[in-house]
């Protein structure tokens, strides 16, 4: 990691600002985010064609923050058996404590130094997680998140990729990360590589078009997502001056 360059590590700890993410995670507690509308949909074909007699389905999504995508999936899918991981403690905390999160299990993961044995999942979920990892930290995620799927299992993500041989690291200083913050947004060709590597195959890119209009900040400091028309109707989603290519990207685990 260059000289300057603040990745995963410092985003995790920066307290100040996990505090601000979860404040605004609740708002879509009960309002489900059109990005996660999609998520589980792509969720529920793969259900169908990953039937267990006996058994439920179990699903782990990891970086799960306040919950809300399962507690969106315990509605949707309540056939499946859920559970959540991330880093931050206090995260876990509130999640345990949270009556609409009951009967979901949640620990505590670093999925860069993950337990060493522990159980297998048919479906393994990041959601605008991986976007944080330097290429080496990815690298690492990728082997980890493959070890926790079962062989036939399926890894789904939401993130930052393009279909363009383009490699792009972009430090953001503002004033929700005056110290800078780096996201990374990555070429298909380059995560199907690394997911190969991390025992993944059959990837699909799926880009993400919000369905609805985003207004921009009226403060030119606050930086968040907005949507930019075009003349076909399509939306083009920004955050400040970034252009945010989204994209559902599915995977099997090589049996």
């Amino acid at each position: 990691m260059s000289a300057g360059t603040r990745s995963f590590k410092d985003y995790v700890d920066d307290a100040g600002h996990m505090a601000l993410y979860r404040a605004y995670q609740q708002r879509y507690a009960r309002s489900i985010r059109e990005s996660d509308r999609v998520l589980i949909e792509i969720i529920r074909a793969l259900v169908a064609k990953r039937p267990r007699p006996g058994r439920p389905l179990r699903l782990l999504d990891v970086g799960c923050s306040t919950g809300n995508l399962l507690g969106h999936l315990k509605q949707a899918l309540p056939g499946l058996a859920l559970s959540g991981a991330d880093i931050v403690s206090e995260v876990i905390a509130e999640c345990r404590a949270n009556p609409d999160l009951a009967g979901i299990q949640f620990d505590e993961m670093n999925v860069l130094n993950p337990p060493a044995a522990g159980s297998s999942f048919d479906l393994v979920v990041t959601n605008a997680a991986l976007m944080f990892f330097d290429d080496d930290e990815l690298g690492v995620a990728l082997r980890h998140l493959g070890a926790l799927a079962a062989p036939g299992g399926w890894f789904v993500a939401f993130d930052y990729f393009h279909p363009f041989e383009q490699r792009v690291a972009l430090t953001e200083t503002s004033r929700l990360h005056p110290h800078g913050l780096t996201f990374h947004l990555r070429p298909y060709g380059v995560m199907q590589r690394l997911l190969e590597e991390a025992g993944f195959e059959s990837p699909a890119f799926r880009p993400f078009h919000l369905p609805i209009d985003l207004p921009p900040p009226s403060d030119p400091g606050q930086i968040s997502s907005y949507t930019v028309s075009q003349q076909d109707g399509g939306r083009l989603c920004f955050r400040g001056t970034l252009y945010q290519p989204w994209c559902h990207l599915t995977a099997q685990r090589r049996r």
